[in-house]
């Protein structure tokens, strides 16, 4: 992979407030890497450039960095930090490093305007300079090329909770991202509010706290799995609660999210044994 000069590549245009990088594939040029953002947002975005130089969109992308210094680590990345992708030739084109494992678009995400339902992260080489931001969600790399990586980021996927880590996982359905009916956003507010408390009175332990949008969930322990889809989901607005030594806790919201904020609180007391949800109910 090849950083493209910025007067030559699609970065020629950005403006000089925001940041733009490209890359193209040695073995395949016509397939193209751009990271681009500003001080509040950013998107890494695989492109497939035609004969007469215009960017086809083909799927975005997060960007999961490994760096020989810290081995068996990886990172979040940042675009000047990159030096190059896992890739290798083969029937098809180029073929990289994806993984579905926790692909589920979450809190704060852009809806992808190509009708991505996962947000896969690409592997990636090079130095990081922000060793403190590693990636803690399970993953596991597969080899495909970009074209098929595509087809399966529209498909509904199962995000996986790593059972070892202290979290609540809450979520909406996948169709709730970017929707504007009245079900849709006060579902996903309830559902922020009800995270908020349950964050607030569970204090300063070490709880990865997040909100997704996803279909289907694996929680994994030590080879041993948990699944939760469907019927089980209720509305599909809710949440996963994993404490380790304890079985998963999945909290759903079968008359309406507003519920929630009753709900998420009881069940974080009763998994911790913390007396100020208690006084949330």
């Amino acid at each position: 992979m090849q950083r493209v000069p910025d007067r030559l590549a699609r970065c020629a245009a950005a403006q000089q407030d925001r940041y733009c990088v490209e890359w193209r594939f040695t073995r395949e040029p016509s397939l193209r890497l751009v990271a681009e953002g500003g001080q509040d947002d950013g998107g890494w975005t695989l492109y497939r450039v035609d004969g007469r130089g215009r960017y086809r969109r083909l799927l975005e992308v997060r960007p999961a960095l490994q760096d020989d210094r810290w081995p068996g680590q990886t990172f979040w990345g940042y675009a000047l930090d990159v030096t190059d992708a896992v890739a290798t030739a083969g029937a098809g084109g180029v073929r990289l490093s994806f993984s579905f494992q926790s692909a589920a678009l979450e809190a704060g995400d852009s809806p992808p305007t190509i009708g991505q339902r996962q947000l896969p992260h690409l592997l990636l080489w090079g130095q990081t300079t922000q060793p403190n931001i590693v990636i803690r969600e399970p993953l596991r790399f597969e080899v495909m090329t970009s074209a098929q990586a595509k087809v399966r980021s529209r498909q509904r996927g199962v995000t996986v909770i790593d059972g070892a880590r202290a979290a609540i996982v809450a979520f909406a359905p996948t169709d709730a991202l970017g929707a504007t009916d009245d079900g849709s956003v006060e579902g996903i507010a309830h559902t922020q509010f009800a995270l908020r408390d349950a964050r607030r009175c569970l204090g300063t332990r070490d709880i990865d706290y997040r909100l997704v949008f996803a279909d289907r969930f694996k929680v994994v322990t030590n080879g041993l799995r948990v699944d939760y889809r469907g019927h089980q989901l209720g509305q599909g607005f809710g949440a996963v609660l994993v404490n380790p030594g304890q079985a998963p806790r999945l909290v759903v919201a079968r008359e309406g999210p507003s519920t929630l904020q009753q709900l998420l609180p009881q069940a974080a007391s009763e998994l911790w044994r913390e007396p100020a949800c208690v006084d949330l109910r």
